[in-house]
C-alpha cells in the first residue's frame, strides 16, 4: 500500500485552462491539461491528490481533482514570491512547473528563484519535493526567445541537478506531440 502522492500543478493560464478565448467562462469549467492528466493517472492506478489554493474545473465531467496553482497572466517572478507559502499551506510531493510565458525574456533567474524557494521550503519543513520542470510551450508563431529561455532554464536545471536538486526536465516545447497549428488557442 502506497501513500497518496500530492501533486501541485503550478504555473500561469496554461495550468489554469487551455484556452484564453474562454476568459468569460466560469472557473468551474476551466481545466487546462489537469483533467486529462488526472484521468490518465487514475487509469494507471495511481493514488494522487492535486493540491493548491486555486480551485478550477470542479464542474468538468467526468469529475477530476480541481486543486492547483494556475494563475492566468502571472509571471515567473510572481510565482517565485508565492510558492513557499503555497507549499506551507498545501504541501506537495511533486510540483508540475510550467512558467515563463508571460513577460517572456531569455533570463532563467526567476525560475531559479522559484526553485530556491522550493529548496527553502524543503529545508524548513524537512520535506522532499520533486519538480517536473517544463521547457515551456512555444507560441503558435514560433518564438526564438521561447527556445532561448527554455535552453537557459534547462542549463540552469542541469547545474542544479548536478548539485543534488530533484528536478526532471519535461520537453513541452518539442516533445509533447503538440501540433501548434491545430492544438493551440492560448
Amino acid at each position: 500500500c502506497f501513500a497518496t502522492v500530492r501533486i501541485m500543478p503550478c504555473g500561469d493560464s496554461i495550468t489554469y485552462d487551455n484556452d484564453s478565448s474562454n476568459s468569460g467562462d466560469p472557473s468551474s469549467v476551466r481545466d487546462g491539461y489537469r483533467s486529462h492528466l488526472w484521468y490518465a493517472l487514475q487509469a494507471g492506478g495511481y493514488d494522487v491528490n492535486f493540491v493548491g489554493s486555486v480551485v478550477a474545473g470542479e464542474a468538468v465531467i467526468p469529475p477530476f481533482d480541481p486543486d492547483n496553482e494556475g494563475h492566468p497572466g502571472w509571471r515567473d517572478d510572481e510565482i517565485a514570491s508565492n510558492i513557499y507559502n503555497w507549499l506551507v499551506s498545501t504541501p506537495a510531493d511533486i510540483i508540475l512547473l510550467h512558467i515563463g510565458t508571460n513577460a517572456l525574456d531569455s533570463n532563467p533567474q526567476d525560475v531559479n528563484n522559484i526553485l530556491d524557494e522550493i529548496d527553502r521550503y524543503e529545508t524548513d519543513y524537512s520535506a522532499h519535493v520533486k519538480v517536473l520542470l517544463a521547457r515551456i510551450i512555444n507560441r503558435m508563431s514560433y518564438s526564438a526567445t521561447t527556445t532561448l529561455f527554455n535552453d537557459n532554464v534547462e542549463d540552469m536545471a542541469i547545474d542544479r541537478i548536478a548539485a543534488g536538486d530533484d528536478i526532471v526536465m519535461v520537453d513541452m516545447e518539442d516533445g509533447a506531440g503538440i501540433n501548434y497549428s491545430t492544438d493551440m488557442t492560448d
